[in-house]
């Protein structure tokens, strides 16, 4: 519950830094700002993510002889910032030649940096199961950007603004609240052992390629809308898809969170059988939570945008909801959960073709559908591949590990939003605008509540445990 409680807080802080940014942004700004944290994120994953992802998995079951660890990531990130500054000096040193702002991409550059490292704590609280520190990191960053940034963006830095936001978050928690993981990080370099950086690398790479793939099947089309549309439908783009995000992910990442240790220790210590009971639960939390949430934000995807965002964005951002909502639960349910098929199994190699097949697909149809259809061709294409990557994932899972999927079960839940959404879209039309929003909200969770109860997908207890956080 510590891990969704932060979660949720975090999110809703993002909601707020999106609704904030609409009002003080112009699309086109927004739009500009979207493509440099697009970008920032892409190189993130390329350079960084595979020390994340070995640390979380290598650090629990080395408690007691953790600096060859601590070695190996600090090597990785010092020598993924040369790398990144090497493929991003070209565009400072002629920038300006190519109407690029040096300003900018030196900014973005320190965000890189200065984000990984914060990453990479992160993870290391994540492994040593300290909830309350990554919860507490995790808002404490959201509020210190949305204020610094906020407060820039108003004195007229506009896009510079937010970047120095996010840096200034990064830096103060970093040498604040990070300083003595930091110095055992960077100073165990001299325990470093060459075999367990190789065992690093071959575990993380595999994660790297395929997130890398992700990361193009989820931004790629933000650069394709900017390039025959323009930056401006990129910023109504990029806030649909981050209002469908928010809302669903933040959930997603939660469960996912508080679950993953428990299920490695359980597999190395219990066995599969053992294992995939906890999996179980995890999955219908997973949609169990977010398809209600999806379906909802979708059945009030108009007044949502009317109550939350600037007034240009209103119209364009509520005919994205819907569809970007879709998206945002099928790509989380591979992210959060199908993908652990490869983790589990050991055999990270193989979850880079289902990313990597999709990926080359998003491209094409990218070029085929954004120049006839616009943002709605971006959002087809999105869910086409996302859909794509699960039925792969699926079919490799038989040469890894066989997660389990309760059918019967996900397809009551389905159920259940979908009757649950018809409910809350035909009576807002009866619902002042005025309190239209909170009323039906309270009227979609009863209403779905009752919906799980009668089709007896949990009980009076099972409930009461839920809301009081002891199944988790």
């Amino acid at each position: 519950m510590v891990y969704l409680a932060g979660r949720v807080v975090s999110g809703l802080l993002s909601f707020l830094t999106v609704s904030i940014y609409t009002r003080i942004l112009s699309p086109k700004e927004y739009g500009g700002y979207a493509l440099i944290a697009a970008t920032v994120a892409m190189m993130s994953m390329l350079f960084y993510f595979w020390q994340r992802v070995s640390l979380l998995r290598f650090l629990p079951t080395r408690v007691n002889d953790p600096e060859p660890l601590y070695a190996s990531s600090a090597i990785g990130y010092l020598a993924s910032c040369l790398l990144t500054g090497l493929v991003v000096l070209p565009a400072i040193v002629l920038g300006e030649r190519e109407g690029i702002s040096k300003t900018l991409v030196l900014t973005g550059l320190i965000l890189l940096w200065s984000d990984a490292l914060f990453e990479l704590v992160l993870e290391f609280l994540r492994a040593r199961l300290s909830p309350g520190r990554y919860s507490i990191y995790g808002v404490l960053k959201g509020l210190i950007a949305l204020s610094v940034g906020s407060l820039l963006v108003w004195h007229h830095l506009s896009i510079l603004g937010v970047l120095l936001g996010l840096v200034t978050a990064n830096l103060l928690i970093l040498s604040l609240g990070a300083r003595t993981f930091l110095t055992q990080l960077f100073s165990s370099i001299r325990s470093l052992q060459p075999t367990l950086n190789k065992e690093f690398l071959r575990y993380g790479l595999p994660f790297t390629v395929s997130f890398a793939f992700g990361c193009i099947l989820n931004l790629s089309d933000r650069y394709f809308i900017s390039y025959y549309i323009g930056k401006a439908d990129t910023g109504y783009y990029s806030v649909g898809y981050e209002l469908a995000r928010q809302s669903t992910w933040v959930v997603m990442q939660a469960i996912n969170l508080a679950f993953y240790p428990f299920v490695i220790r359980t597999l190395d210590q219990e066995g599969p059988i053992a294992a995939n009971a906890i999996l179980e639960t995890n999955f219908l939390l997973l949609i169990g939570i977010t398809a209600p949430i999806a379906f909802g934000v979708s059945a009030l995807a108009d007044p949502i945008a009317r109550l939350f965002f600037g007034l240009e964005y209103i119209d364009q951002v509520a005919r994205i909801i819907p569809l970007s909502s879709l998206s945002a639960v099928v790509s989380g349910l591979y992210g959060f959960y199908f993908v652990q098929t490869f983790q589990l199994g050991r055999k990270t190699y193989l979850q880079i073709w289902p990313v990597a097949i999709a990926a080359v697909i998003h491209i094409g149809l990218n070029f085929w559908w954004i120049p006839t259809h616009g943002i709605t061709g971006a959002l087809y294409s999105t869910i086409v591949c996302d859909s794509l990557v699960l039925i792969i994932s699926f079919f490799l899972s038989r040469r890894s590990y066989v997660l389990p999927i309760p059918w019967r079960k996900t397809g009551l839940i389905v159920l259940a939003a979908g009757l649950m959404a018809l409910a809350v879209n035909y009576l807002k039309h009866y619902c002042p605008p005025s309190y239209q929003i909170p009323v039906l909200v309270i009227f979609g969770v009863l209403c779905y509540t009752t919906l799980l109860l009668i089709f007896r997908l949990v009980d009076r207890r099972m409930l009461i445990g839920l809301l009081s956080g002891k199944s988790l």
